[in-house]
């Protein structure tokens, strides 16, 4: 996280030209040079991670991912600059999305992430807290938004597993087995910056 703080650094730094609220993305592997652990661990674990989190659920089976034999194939990694005002309306995230992560950088305090529901109705509002966040399976309920009503930049950190079969997108790519067990992955890919 100290890292990814030096790129904030960085970006506050840059004298963007911008005309009302907008929202940048930097890609960690393909701007940065690198990729974290959480995420490979995450791409690796997905299986166990699904049916761990299809145990948490109040109604199991309501969530369920209807093609989890489709595994996701690559991360993508970005940090996300939201600047003041940006209203990042309600969506579902894309279908070849397999799980979301999210944790947020700066500023102290902010506005999390409303989640909606299935009748898209604000249901849960994430509480923003430096280092914490949440994830999350994308699915026919899993609207959500945010709203930046600070006077500062909105920074997170943001992961999502994709079944990419085209390629499409920058992250490193599925290279083992998924296994049932929760072992740290330990050859992190992360060699220029630990996170």
């Amino acid at each position: 996280m100290a890292n990814l703080r030096a790129y904030i650094a960085y970006e506050e730094d840059q004298n963007y030209a911008e005309k009302g609220p907008v929202t940048r993305s930097k890609e960690l592997y393909a701007d940065y040079g690198f990729s974290t652990t959480l995420a490979r661990y995450c791409l690796d674990q997905y299986r166990g991670l699904v049916l761990t989190m299809e145990e948490e659920m109040v109604e199991p089976n309501k969530w369920i991912d209807p093609k989890i034999e489709e595994e996701p194939l690559v991360v993508h990694e970005t940090m996300r600059c939201s600047t003041p005002g940006v209203d990042y309306k309600s969506h579902l995230d894309l279908s070849s999305k397999k799980l979301t992560g999210l944790i947020y950088l700066s500023p102290r305090k902010g506005n999390g992430t409303m989640f909606h529901g299935k009748d898209n109705n604000i249901n849960t509002i994430d509480t923003w807290e430096v280092n914490t966040g949440y994830i999350f399976k994308p699915n026919k309920f899993s609207y959500h938004s945010y709203i930046n009503e600070q006077l500062k930049n909105r920074y997170v950190y943001m992961f999502n597993l994709y079944v990419d079969k085209k390629n499409e997108k920058n992250g490193p790519r599925k290279e083992m087995e998924v296994t049932q067990s929760f072992d740290i992955f330990e050859n992190s890919v992360d060699k220029i910056i630990p996170i």
